[in-house]
């Protein structure tokens, strides 16, 4: 019964007649005019927490019988109400949040579709037949975002229908990369909420005409899709349209129940990824990213802090014999590997799988790890990133996590920081992100370091770790050999790499004066002004492209391409 009062609580409502049963409660409402319920019934022996309903259907045509005390079993605990106009009266709010709590959807009076003789109407089937004619030149391996857009027409042409689901499933059953009904029914599930501009059997024609159909003569009836209203039910409808519009999103009411579903601060990796968080970390190559997060993804296991079976590592970026030394590692601290090419399974298939776990309930305390997220997203395509942040942030509403691994670009800024690869938007949608950078490498000793870019929660700042880079090594002696370096130690380093910096870069004003000179060719200025400089022409080579760009704020040279692709060198000027 917690739940029902936290939810008047949150409308403000005191109800005038409670009667308390054997097995719990009866709380008796008036539902304002305009309102829609239906019966609701559960086992209490399956879901403990949901609240039964009775009410009379739709706008209170047809009634439902309730017996009051003095029954047997039945006593009176509060008792205000005279008659039914006594009773508190609750509105659509309060209804739709008795059953979101109850996981239910928000009862609504359905639309009655009427078909006039006199219009000459054709029957569903014959528009079916028209969108299946169009399929035919859309083949069902087009692509997952194709994908997507076909299923979404479908939804829009048929509202949702059984047979557009129909029509959709059996297109798809016929691609080398059907993934099942299960897939369909989710991807077409998730259909129901979207509120943007819909994708309309035009996208379909489209599409079949780009790949060389003559759909000339194909055109749906627009008035197969006619529906209108019963008039009583508009009529109280327009008063609420703007009301319900948004209300039917609300969650005012159900904190409890997001409460009990809160994840406790468990880390995943250290220090630095958060469970029920998207953590992205991008490096190099060869920096460590893979290497380090199995280590700490090994300590996280080891301390039970989360649990193997719900690991799910991707990994989309190894040869045979990387895929099996990882893969041992898999089968000894028992979470799951998977990569893609191998039992069926595709770098397209994330995506669909992420929903149908979200939809269906089932994302909670799971951790999928994906290696590297170049191979599941374009990172430079802004439309596609949009998509793809959507169905992440669904995944970790539901409680699920995301850990990906990124490269930074090749160039690094003019402070000599790693850059991420590709456009902002995996930064601006994560909960986290690090960028892993090498500290020092002597000795045969690597030192990396995560440094904090964005954060949610307590996650650490910075964290460095060492490892060892001797040839010849095992994979499992790397990981071994991995070790924690503290704060102190860190940031010795970071000096001394930066003091290291400072001396092996290539002066500035040589390499202008080389420039000046008419040496403006890249390699000739490299080799020219590690000569007048005494600094080796690797670090004049790294100086220049640190500060070739057009903004004379952070740069200080460009070039222009000139006959034969050579790059000719200027100086830019300060405006």
């Amino acid at each position: 019964m917690a739940a029902l009062y936290q939810l008047e609580k949150s409308f403000d409502i005191n109800p005038t007649l409670i009667v308390t049963t054997e097995k719990g409660e009866h709380h008796y409402y008036r539902r304002a005019a305009g309102t829609f319920a239906k019966t609701d019934s559960h086992s209490s022996a399956d879901h403990p927490e949901r609240l039964d309903v009775k009410t009379g259907r739709g706008n209170g045509q047809g009634r439902s019988l309730v017996v009051l005390s003095p029954s047997s079993g039945k006593t009176i605990d509060i008792d205000e109400a005279n008659c039914v106009d006594d009773l508190v009266e609750v509105d659509q709010c309060f209804i739709d949040a008795v059953f979101r709590h109850n996981g239910r959807e928000a009862p609504r009076q359905q639309a009655k579709a009427i078909r006039a003789s006199s219009l000459s109407v054709p029957s569903s089937s014959a528009n079916a037949r028209k969108v299946k004619d169009v399929l035919k030149h859309i083949s069902p391996d087009c692509g997952y975002q194709d994908w997507f857009s076909v299923l979404a027409a479908i939804y829009h042409t048929f509202d949702g229908s059984e047979e557009g689901f129909a029509i959709a499933d059996e297109w798809s059953s016929k691609g080398a990369n059907y993934g099942g009904s299960d897939e369909v029914c989710a991807m077409w599930a998730s259909f129901s909420n979207h509120s943007g501009t819909p994708i309309t059997f035009g996208t379909l024609c489209k599409m079949a005409k780009d790949n060389g159909a003559d759909i000339s003569e194909i055109s749906l009836d627009p008035a197969d899709r006619f529906e209108v209203i019963d008039t009583v039910t508009v009529e109280a409808t327009e008063k609420t349209a703007t009301h319900d519009e948004l209300s039917k999103f609300s969650l005012t009411g159900l904190s409890g129940e997001y409460e009990k579903k809160m994840l406790a601060d468990v880390f995943v990796l250290g220090k630095l990824a958060l469970l029920g968080q998207w953590t992205v970390i991008y490096a190099q190559f060869n920096t460590g990213k893979t290497l380090l997060t199995l280590y700490l993804l090994m300590e996280a296991i080891n301390a039970k802090s989360i649990d193997a079976k719900n690991v799910f590592y991707i990994n989309a970026d190894d040869n045979h014999v990387g895929l099996t030394e990882k893969l041992k590692i898999a089968e000894e601290y028992g979470f799951h590997m998977i990569a893609p090419g191998h039992r069926g399974y595709k770098a397209k298939d994330l995506l669909p799988t992420l929903r149908s776990l979200a939809t269906k309930g089932k994302a909670r305390n799971v951790i999928i790890i994906l290696d590297t997220l170049k191979k599941f997203a374009d990172l430079m395509d802004k439309s596609m990133l949009r998509e793809f942040g959507e169905v992440i942030r669904m995944f970790i509403s539901q409680g699920g996590t995301i850990i990906a691994l990124a490269h930074v670009n090749k160039k690094r800024d003019a402070d000599g920081k790693a850059i991420y690869a590709g456009t902002s938007d995996i930064i601006d949608d994560a909960d986290c992100v690090y960028v892993l950078d090498t500290l020092d490498e002597a000795g045969g000793i690597k030192t990396v370091e995560f440094e904090n870019k964005k954060n949610r929660g307590r996650v650490a700042s910075r964290a460095a770790y060492s490892y060892i880079i001797e040839d010849d090594i095992s994979y499992l002696e790397l990981l071994s050999s991995i070790t924690p370096v503290d704060d102190i130690a860190a940031s010795d380093l970071r000096a001394v790499s930066a003091e290291k910096a400072a001396n092996d870069a290539a002066p500035i004003g040589i390499i202008k004066d080389c420039i000046r000179d008419g040496v403006n060719s890249k390699m000739k200025m490299a080799a020219e002004a590690s000569e007048r400089s005494g600094v080796s022409k690797r670090a004049v080579l790294q100086t220049i492209e640190r500060f070739t760009g057009d903004d004379p704020a952070q740069h200080h040279w460009n070039f222009k391409v000139v006959a034969h692709g050579a790059k000719q060198f200027h100086i830019l000027e300060l405006p």
